[in-house]
C-alpha cells in the first residue's frame, strides 16, 4: 500500500479486514488541480506555517478560545484542537496525490499519512482514499502493537474525523511513543465540499443512515444505545494546557474529605456531591466545570457521575469530568495541591 509517498506492505489489506470494509466507488471529483498546485506551492514557502517552526502552531499570549462539549466521538469537534499545527485541506490533497516539496524543505523527505479517527463503520461507508483508520479510542493502542506501531515516526501524520479530532488523539499521537509532526485537518465534511475525492459505498452509507434512525420512520427508528462504560470528559494533559492557558473553569472535587486532602489539581474547590445543590443552585451556568474525585476514576456509579449528572440537572451546559481523575493527573506527573485554594498564600 502507498499511503502518500509511503510504502506500508500489507498494512490496507489488515485494515480492510478488521474492519470488514468492502471495496467503494469514487464518487466525486478531484477538485482544480491547476489551483490546488498554486494554493500548496503559496502555502509550503510561507514562513508563518508550522512546518517552518519545527511542526508547531505558532506562539501566542492571548487565551484561546475553546468550546468544551462532552462527546464519545474523538473526529467531531466543531472546533481545531487547541495548540496543534494545522494541515490545510489543499495541501493535504496535493501531498495526498503523490506530489513533494523541494529538496531542503521541512516537509520533505518525510512520508505523509492521513489519518481517519472516525469509527470505523464510517471509515468502511465513505473514506478518503489512501487513508489509513484507526478510531479515535484505539489510538493508544494501534501505536503500541497495531498500525501506526509500524509506521516511521518522522511520517507527518494528518489527523481528521468528519470533522475536527479531539485534542485527546493529538496529544497520544505525539507523546513518548509517538510522532514528531502531527496536524489536525478539518475533516470530511470540508474535505468534500471543497470538491475532493472520495470512496463511497452507497448501500453501507444507506444502511447506516437506518441504522441511525435517519432513513426509516420514527416507529422503527433504532432504540438508543446503552450508556457508555466512562463520562466523557477531559484527560489531564488536555485539562492542564487549558489552565495553564487562562481559560476561565471551576474545577470541582466531589469526593470525600480525605481524598480531597490527599493530593487535588491546583485550584480545585472541595464540594461533595451530596451539596451541589445547595453550593451551586444560584451560580453562573455558562462557565465550564471539570468534576474530578480521588476513587471512583471516571466510572459509572461513581461521585463523578452523580456530580456531573446533578450539575447538568441544575443547568450547567458545559460539565466534564476528569478522565482517571487524580490517579491520571498524578501519574503523568502534573503539580498536585493539598490545601484549600483560599487557604494558600
Amino acid at each position: 500500500m502507498v499511503v502518500a509517498g509511503l510504502m506500508v506492505p500489507g498494512l490496507a489489506a489488515v485494515m480492510a479486514l478488521s474492519h470488514g470494509c468492502r471495496p467503494g466507488r469514487d464518487r466525486s471529483g478531484g477538485g482544480d488541480n491547476g489551483a490546488i498546485e498554486i494554493e500548496a506551492a503559496r502555502l509550503l514557502e510561507d514562513r508563518s506555517q508550522p512546518w517552518w517552526n519545527n511542526h508547531r502552531p505558532a506562539r501566542t499570549n492571548e487565551p484561546v478560545p475553546y468550546s468544551i462539549e462532552p462527546s464519545d466521538d474523538l473526529g467531531a469537534r466543531k472546533d481545531p484542537p487547541i495548540y496543534t499545527s494545522q494541515m490545510p485541506l489543499g495541501l493535504a490533497r496535493w501531498l495526498l496525490a503523490g506530489n513533494r516539496p523541494r529538496a531542503g524543505h521541512p516537509l520533505g523527505g518525510r512520508p505523509v499519512v492521513l489519518l481517519d479517527v472516525r469509527r470505523a463503520g464510517e471509515f468502511c461507508a465513505e473514506h478518503i482514499q489512501g487513508s489509513l483508520n484507526v478510531p479515535g479510542w484505539e489510538v493508544a493502542k494501534a501505536l503500541e502493537t497495531g498500525g501506526l506501531s509500524k509506521l516511521d515516526r518522522r511520517t507527518v501524520v494528518v489527523v481528521y474525523g468528519s470533522r475536527w479530532p479531539h485534542y485527546q488523539v493529538i496529544t497520544q499521537l505525539k507523546g513518548s511513543m509517538g510522532f514528531e509532526a502531527v496536524y489536525a485537518m478539518e475533516g470530511m465534511a470540508a474535505w468534500k465540499a471543497r470538491g475532493f475525492s472520495v470512496v463511497r459505498d452507497e448501500k453501507l452509507v444507506h444502511f447506516l443512515k437506518k441504522l441511525e434512525g435517519e432513513g426509516a420512520p420514527a416507529a422503527a427508528a433504532a432504540p438508543p444505545q446503552a450508556a457508555p462504560e466512562s463520562l466523557a470528559g477531559v484527560e489531564p494533559l488536555a485539562l492542564n494546557v487549558l489552565m495553564s492557558a487562562g481559560i476561565d473553569l471551576l474545577c470541582v472535587f466531589v469526593g470525600d474529605r480525605r481524598s480531597y486532602e490527599s493530593g487535588h489539581v491546583p485550584g480545585a474547590i472541595h464540594v461533595p456531591a451530596g451539596e451541589l445543590s445547595s453550593r451551586f443552585a444560584s451560580a453562573d451556568k455558562s462557565r465550564i466545570v471539570v468534576v474530578t474525585c480521588g476513587c471512583c476514576q471516571g466510572k459509572r456509579g461513581g461521585p463523578s457521575e452523580m456530580a456531573v449528572r446533578e450539575l447538568g440537572r441544575l443547568g450547567f451546559k458545559r460539565v466534564l469530568h476528569l478522565d482517571g481523575h487524580m490517579f491520571a493527573w498524578m501519574t503523568a506527573g502534573l503539580p498536585v495541591e493539598f490545601d484549600d485554594p483560599h487557604a494558600r498564600k
